[in-house]
């Protein structure tokens, strides 16, 4: 995935963590939810 393709991206996941969401790991969305301070 290309700079352009992750700034473009409408997920806010792929956006923040910088990289596909095919690549995401259980402790990316931990640091999203702790980075934007979000609740259960």
């Amino acid at each position: 995935m290309q700079t352009n393709d992750i700034l473009l991206n409408p997920n806010e996941l792929v956006q923040f963590l910088q990289k596909p969401a095919r690549d995401f790991t259980r402790d990316d969305i931990i640091k999203f939810i702790e980075a934007k301070s979000l609740q259960r």
